[in-house]
């Protein structure tokens, strides 16, 4: 019945059909799209919604503080830790990078719901074992790299090279 609409996966009413002859990952990237039809109210109407949802989808089974937490620095790294096809490592690194610089350039710590999800699968216990030097080290770091381009930016303005730099330079990767 499946594979009269889709290749994947789609839903009609609450009932939620998707080829089992797929690989694995793909049947559950496909199910949770369909539980972003469900939890966001989006019909499969259009590709813009389609988009949204999969984003939504990426983001679940991909998240951003977990990519950063296990300190991934490639689509193919998330790619074989969370298990997603090419596309969707590819679009949640794209996304990481934009989610990683917001947080340094706004609050400097990820939000609520974020660190909770942080702190399931890196409990306090867990994060006690890491050497506290090594995060001081790091953080100061960070701070100061942060803190002088904040201050060459005040002076020269905000142009695309000068942020290929910041980014290269303050995260290690090229944009």
């Amino acid at each position: 019945m499946c594979k009269l609409c889709t290749n994947d996966a789609f839903s009609w009413n609450r009932i939620v059909a998707y080829n089992e002859k797929i690989l694995s990952s793909r049947i559950r990237f496909s199910l949770m799209h369909e539980l972003g039809h469900h939890i966001l109210g989006i019909p499969s109407t259009s590709q813009e919604f389609e988009n949204i949802v999969d984003y939504f989808t990426s983001y679940l089974l991909a998240p951003r503080i977990l990519i950063h937490k296990y300190g991934y620095e490639s689509a193919e790294q998330i790619r074989s830790a969370f298990n997603l096809s090419a596309r969707a490592s590819n679009n949640a690194f794209a996304d990481y990078k934009i989610w990683f610089q917001y947080i340094c350039q706004t609050t400097r710590k990820p939000s609520k719901p974020e660190i909770e999800l942080e702190n399931i699968f890196f409990p306090k216990i867990q994060a006690k074992e890491i050497s506290q030097k090594s995060q001081t080290n790091l953080s100061s770091k960070t701070e100061e790299r942060m803190s002088f381009f904040e201050e060459l930016r005040r002076e020269r303005g905000n142009d695309y090279m000068f942020q290929r730099a910041e980014a290269q330079w303050l995260y290690g990767r090229d944009y």
